[in-house]
């Protein structure tokens, strides 16, 4: 689980470095699946864009990757959430749920970073 280890440092390297232990280590054992939380993505509630500073090659590189050593790849996502730097948020607010008064309802930060939450429809 790459949010405890990790939090928001994951990166294509690390991601690499471990599903490669994980195949070599884990597979035999039977463990065969490389799961990504949260920290890949360049916004909450935009999951098909990655970091690219983090992920410079993306995440079907990556999955790739992982597919070839035998593992299945597993990915988080919050799909009834947005921050305030999603495509969402910036080019749909009307997809936002909405209070009495029409406006989005705020339902917390993202982490450390800052980045404030919505409720999607």
């Amino acid at each position: 689980m790459s949010w405890t280890a990790y939090y928001y440092g994951l990166n294509e390297g690390a991601a690499v470095t471990n599903a490669q232990w994980l195949a070599q280590y884990l597979k035999p054992l039977g463990y065969d699946f490389f799961y990504i939380d949260e920290g890949y993505q360049n916004a909450r509630g935009e999951y098909s864009t990655p970091n690219a500073t983090l992920f410079p090659l993306g995440m079907a590189s990556l999955e790739d990757s992982v597919r070839g050593m035998g593992l299945t790849p597993g990915i988080w996502t919050a799909p009834f959430e947005v921050s305030d730097r999603s495509w969402v948020q910036e080019n749909h607010r009307d997809w936002l749920v909405h209070n009495a008064n029409g406006v989005p309802i705020y339902i917390g930060t993202v982490g450390n970073s800052g980045e404030r939450l919505f409720w999607t429809s």
